[in-house]
């Protein structure tokens, strides 16, 4: 994934700098998996840990050792509901809002919605931040319209499948990460269907591919580098027993990325 991709590279030079190796690990969304990489972390005795957790990690007792231990946690973008781990996430609520006045602004009102799972809290938030933005000017989502699921290409196009094969069309699309949104161009090409002009999409993340997909799309940026910043700053401080300072947030409070709305697409 881009957002990944970028954030780790800037994590990883940001520690390098002040003296620190980072170890990667991936779970590849398998909740057995992660929890397997977390007891063998915990046994090498790491000095550290980051973490995004998978798709559908809802029990994060898994990294309770870490935190008895006194271990620096810090869980960022896929957030658990409560923890007393060091938190920063980026603020998908506000994107989804973004997401669903852009797409009101643009003239839609048939609008469909393919989005990750709800057990994963940016999906969560995002579509709490969408639905509310349809709401305030009274615009509902049909069921038939709305899907919850993994977010790769495969799935994006089994669903656009579904949702176009339909009497009616739906005018916007607000997909909850590029992929999607870039395979709905490419639907949308297939079918014949001509955007901006009958389909207007919006993604999430300011993937690359988003400005070079013919026609670009707009996309919510999510400023992996920032996010980068900020973990950076709160790991080593923690590392180097630094008092808790802004960049050092728990929870209760999380320390908030920004996010942005990038118009690569003409509507």
């Amino acid at each position: 994934m881009y957002f990944h991709s970028f954030f780790i590279t800037a994590l990883q030079r940001q520690l390098q700098a002040a003296g620190y190796n980072l170890m990667i690990c991936q779970s590849n969304d398998s909740v057995g998996l992660e929890k397997e990489l977390a007891n063998t972390l915990y046994s090498a005795r790491v000095d550290a840990l980051v973490v995004s957790l998978a798709l559908y990690t809802e029990d994060t007792t898994h990294f309770d050792g870490f935190l008895q231990q006194g271990i620096p946690l810090v869980f960022y973008d896929r957030v658990p509901t409560s923890t007393s781990a060091y938190v920063v996430k980026g603020d998908d609520y506000r994107g989804g809002l973004l997401a669903g006045n852009h797409l009101l602004q643009a003239g839609c009102r048939r609008i469909a919605y393919i989005s990750g799972p709800q057990t994963c809290s940016i999906y969560r938030e995002r579509t709490q931040g969408f639905t509310a933005a349809l709401a305030k000017e009274e615009v509902s989502l049909r069921d038939e319209w709305i899907y919850h699921q993994e977010l790769t290409a495969e799935n994006a196009w089994s669903s656009l499948r579904r949702i176009f094969d339909g009497a009616e069309q739906p005018d916007g699309l607000f997909a909850a990460n590029d992929t999607t949104a870039i395979a709905a161009v490419e639907f949308a090409r297939e079918r014949g269907i001509h955007i901006p002009e009958n389909l207007k999409i919006i993604g999430y993340s300011n993937d690359p591919r988003a400005a070079i997909i013919s026609p670009p799309i707009t996309s919510i940026e999510q400023y992996p580098n920032a996010m980068a910043d900020k973990v950076a700053q709160t790991l080593i401080g923690a590392l180097q027993g630094a008092p808790e300072r802004p960049g050092m947030t728990r929870l209760g409070e999380p320390l908030v990325c920004p996010v942005d709305l990038v118009r690569l697409m003409t509507t």
